[in-house]
């Protein structure tokens, strides 16, 4: 079953592509592929752009096709491909075939307090339905590192 982590973010609106990269370098690191789903065509630009230069001594191989030699994947809403391992969802509800993947991670923005109430009905969906969830709270300088 798909365990599901929803990190609490506080540090501005880009802190979520900058944990995107920290997320997608751990997911690699533990040999998990990884989908960074997001509607958002000008927030994939900028994705594609902070993975190339996400740490100066880690390259965090993607593409925006699914490609079983390409570990990360920006999917603006297609099908998910070969992707079982991490998806990383920043669309405004979660995909129907999230429960394919064996970790699903949620941002929540402590500042906005519209998206932070669509994130509680997400969060009763998936604990209704029996999935276990983890709450991370980070603030800035935890994004930093």
């Amino acid at each position: 079953m798909t365990r599901i982590s929803f990190y609490e973010i506080a540090g501005g609106a880009d802190a979520h592509l900058a944990l995107c990269c920290q997320l997608a370098a751990k997911a690699m690191a533990q040999s998990l592929d990884t989908l960074i789903h997001c509607p958002a065509a000008a927030t994939l630009d900028q994705l594609d752009a902070l993975l190339w230069s996400h740490a100066p001594t880690t390259f965090i191989p993607h593409g925006r096709a699914p490609d079983p030699a390409t570990p990360v994947t920006l999917n603006q809403g297609g099908d998910p491909g070969h992707h079982h391992g991490l998806l990383i969802n920043l669309a405004a509800v979660a995909p129907d075939w999230f429960s394919r993947f064996e970790r699903l991670a949620e941002f929540v923005h402590a500042e906005n307090p519209q998206q932070r109430e669509q994130m509680r009905e997400r969060y009763r969906f998936y604990r209704d339905r029996g999935y276990a969830i983890q709450h991370h709270k980070l603030g800035a300088p935890a994004l930093a590192s």
